[in-house]
């Protein structure tokens, strides 16, 4: 006798090999399997005896605060596969998992929109001149200053439109950042009538253009516009410092040291004959870190301690004790003249690039002495 004789066997995917819960690689998995796993992940994952991202759930809830911070090593060591596909899909997976978080958040008698941003330490960081076509539409981590933003505005996510003939309202997505959504010209509900057999409903055709935007109706997000520059330190000799856009809102000030964790994308800045297909970069911001360690790793220091945080990611660096004496043997030198103007260009030599050196070395590190009346020295 056979051990299924007379029960019904099911086999997801039809059955075959590679399908969804067949046990082979899964190749299409719908979007409601999807957040359910991220329903899973953000219920389920602990460490020791706590649910990490349940109790930050619901300790934020308690204080209004509507943001779920996840880290990536958490997502990857709970569910690789999903992991790998935040990394390679992050535009289409970060919706999802905002969906489970916003799941979690109604299971807790909580029904609001949870913002997820993602965290990534062990994320190999990219300079910015590293960022091609290749990442495109995926996860990328980049450093660099914030060296210019722009003034936070509403940017419109879903447009309300009304037909002012016959009342027809329709509403439009309008996710893209940086670009806007085209108004239909004419009105959708004869079509709508016919597609729900309801014929004979309107005497006679609504005008073009008959489409009015409903601001009242409409939903907005804040926006804002930051510019991100190279560090210092990664440029290469001879090479102008590179920039690259942030959609990112009151997150950083100028001058901030950060590393941004983002989706690398594209838009349609200006419409120019010829270049139809050209796109201008930018990073549609996911996570951001303004770490006080910044600069020791972009200096590559073993010593983390030597840098010391002075706000808002800008970074100083503290001398050892060593490095004093280093310094002070350096001020005892007669020749140390001579040694700064001769490292200044070293490429560039001859009798007549002597003085201009020297001038050079003043110009940098010169000045004059003065004693305070309190008894302080400047230069």
């Amino acid at each position: 006798m056979d051990w299924d004789q007379g029960a019904v066997t099911s086999l997801a995917g039809g059955g075959q090999p590679g399908a969804p819960g067949t046990g082979g690689a899964s190749t299409v998995t719908s979007s409601y399997d999807l957040t359910r796993r991220c329903v899973s992940f953000l219920r389920g994952f602990r460490e020791e005896n706590t649910f990490v991202y349940r109790a930050q759930l619901t300790s934020h809830l308690r204080r209004s605060h509507l943001v779920l911070e996840v880290e990536l090593r958490d997502l990857t060591s709970y569910d690789a596969e999903l992991g790998d596909m935040f990394l390679s899909k992050p535009a289409q997976m970060l919706p999802l998992l905002e969906a489970a978080a916003a799941q979690v958040a109604k299971q807790q008698q909580q029904s609001l929109p949870i913002q997820i941003v993602l965290k990534s330490a062990a994320m190999e960081s990219l300079r910015l001149r590293d960022v091609h076509a290749s990442q495109v539409n995926r996860l990328v981590k980049v450093p660099g200053i914030v060296i210019s933003s722009s003034k936070v505005r509403a940017k419109c996510m879903s447009i309300s439109v009304q037909c002012k003939n016959c009342g027809h309202v329709k509403n439009l997505p309008c996710p893209s950042a940086f670009q806007g959504v085209a108004v239909p010209r004419n009105c959708d509900r004869r079509a709508q009538n016919d597609a729900e057999g309801s014929m004979g409903v309107l005497q006679q055709d609504c005008p073009k253009d008959s489409y009015v935007i409903v601001p009242d109706k409409c939903s907005y997000v804040d926006q804002q516009t930051l510019k991100l520059q190279e560090s210092p330190e990664v440029v290469p000799t001879g090479e102008m410092p590179r920039h690259l856009l942030l959609y990112l809102v009151d997150k950083a000030s100028p001058g901030t040291r950060v590393s941004i964790l983002g989706i690398s994308s594209v838009f349609n800045a200006k419409k120019q004959v010829g270049a139809v297909a050209i796109r201008t970069p930018y990073l549609r911001v996911v996570g951001i870190e303004v770490p006080s360690s910044l600069l020791a790793s972009l200096l590559m220091h073993d010593d983390i301690q030597q840098i010391d945080e002075e706000g808002a990611g800008r970074a100083k660096v503290v001398f050892t004790p060593r490095e004093e004496e280093i310094f002070a043997d350096m001020a005892r030198d007669p020749n140390l003249y001579e040694k700064l103007s001769a490292s200044i260009a070293p490429s560039i030599y001859g009798d007549y690039t002597v003085n201009i050196k020297k001038a050079i070395a003043c110009l940098l590190i010169g000045g004059s002495r003065k004693r305070l009346p309190d008894g302080m020295i400047v230069r």
